[in-house]
């Protein structure tokens, strides 16, 4: 069978991560790296026994390769324009969360991608969990009944030279981790939230400490957001009957599910590298020619940076 091919723009640990995920997919190869620094993607290249290397991302969008995707790991405030002309130049594209940082240019992108019968998808591993799909179908079946509200909180304490405390790479707690909460939530309930109610507290310019309250239907969601304190990664969904907790809730391999009738399941579904399920989601929609993902489609993504817009004024 003819191999998947795959370009990969920024090298950090994310693309590391991305191509130890790729070399778990049958018949897919990382082919290509590029960075604005050679050495860098020479090194990563060298690690990984990547053929092609770049010192610059448009020596890669330049070059002769017939790559079936490019993978996009670049830091938040490149993602638009690194999307756009990979668009323009014919390729399918799966980049990193977030997609872009305000709904316009989201929109503004998904229409190009489908002006060019080309495929566009926001990298959000999370969805694809077996732990986070079981959660859903359970919510779905009924398991706890209506469900009435959700908790999310996560907090992480990076160095004081990490790239989330510096606006110019967009960085912020929104953008980094609120978004799992913002795409999860709104995955396992199907549904889209709306932003009722927020309090931000900003430092160097970037959002450390963000509580917001959303409402969907006759559910209320509150997620809890921190970049100077570290907090448990954690959601409870509860319904009429019951609840569900995820520990660890974006890169979840487990939950538990309590019910009112005092019985008490759990969920575990370990994993490796989660990034395998959304590289093989992107080869079937390619293949397939259906060119927007029904795991990740595009009107999750666009709400999601709806809401980045409702709550970020700092840009």
């Amino acid at each position: 069978m003819e191999s998947f091919r795959v370009g990969v723009i920024g090298c950090g640990h994310i693309a590391n991560k991305f191509i130890e995920a790729v070399s778990l997919v049958p018949n897919c190869d990382a082919v290509a790296v590029a960075s604005t620094s050679i050495s860098r993607a020479e090194k990563l290249a060298k690690k990984y026994s990547i053929p092609h290397y770049y010192g610059s991302y448009e020596e890669l969008f330049s070059s002769q390769l017939d790559l079936d995707l490019l993978y996009i790991a670049t830091t938040n405030n490149f993602h638009y324009e690194n999307i756009k002309v990979a668009l323009k130049r014919g390729l399918n594209v799966l980049c990193e969360k977030p997609l872009v940082m305000c709904e316009s240019k989201a929109r503004e992108l998904f229409d190009l991608a489908k002006s060019k019968n080309l495929f566009l998808m926001e990298a959000m591993w999370s969805r694809f969990l077996p732990a986070l799909k079981e959660v859903k179908k359970q919510i779905a079946d009924g398991k706890i009944g209506r469900v009435t509200s959700l908790y999310w909180s996560v907090g992480i304490r990076p160095n004081e030279d990490h790239r989330v405390y510096r606006k110019e790479l967009g960085g912020g707690a929104l953008y980094d981790i609120g978004v799992y909460a913002l795409e999860v939530l709104s995955f396992l309930l199907d549904t889209d939230f709306n932003v009722e109610n927020y309090s931000v507290e900003y430092d160097r310019g970037v959002d450390i400490k963000t509580s917001i309250i959303l409402k969907a239907r006759d559910i209320t969601a509150l997620i809890d957001l921190r970049l100077d304190t570290l907090l448990p990664c954690f959601a409870i969904i509860r319904g009429e009957k019951g609840y569900i907790s995820i520990p660890n809730a974006f890169k979840a391999e487990k939950a538990i599910i309590a019910t009112d009738d005092g019985l008490c399941d759990s969920i575990e579904a370990p994993y490796v590298n989660g990034f395998q399920f959304e590289i093989e989601e992107a080869i079937e929609c390619i293949k397939s020619k259906t060119f927007e993902s029904s795991v990740v489609p595009m009107k999750d993504t666009i709400s999601t940076a709806k809401i980045f817009d409702q709550i970020i004024k700092e840009r």
